[in-house]
């Protein structure tokens, strides 16, 4: 089983939301998220549990932490939100940096996902839509026989 650390800002919207849907798209993945700023302990905004619970997902009972140096270390790929995640985060672990890519990069896409924190229940459900089509690609290479971090 390969672990995935998805990670956004606070960890309430993005990166639930993502590990939740890579969780359920494939047995083969232990999901997880993080954020950068995280509060601890804060739960997932209200109009994410809303998009997600219509994707027959359930982040209700999630929890905000900040990212970890064991939390990146245990990670087979992190998968940062946006491209300044990204180096913020091989910023933090330049000994981790062959592992941390975005999650748009990673799927093959120009992408960042932006944040919807704030918004409507229809940013929330854009929001889905676009990480289910990157975590679908993205699931496809992490799971593919060949190591393709190795290819970069």
């Amino acid at each position: 089983m390969k672990r995935v650390l998805f990670v956004c800002t606070g960890n309430t919207c993005r990166s639930p939301m993502a590990a939740a849907i890579a969780q359920g798209l494939s047995p083969e993945v232990q999901a997880a998220s993080a954020g950068l700023g995280a509060f601890e302990g804060e739960p997932a905004s209200g109009n994410a549990v809303k998009a997600m619970s219509k994707r027959s997902f359930s982040i209700s009972d999630h929890s905000a932490r900040l990212v970890s140096r064991l939390e990146v270390e245990s990670a087979y790929i992190v998968l940062a939100m946006t491209r300044s995640h990204k180096r913020a985060l091989i910023e933090m672990f330049p000994d981790q940096a062959e592992k941390i890519f975005s999650l748009g990069e990673y799927a093959g896409e120009d992408a960042d996902v932006g944040d919807p924190y704030g918004g409507d229940l229809k940013a929330y459900e854009k929001c889905a839509a676009q990480l289910e089509e990157l975590i679908r690609k993205a699931l496809e290479r992490a799971l593919s026989p060949v190591d393709l971090r190795d290819a970069e």
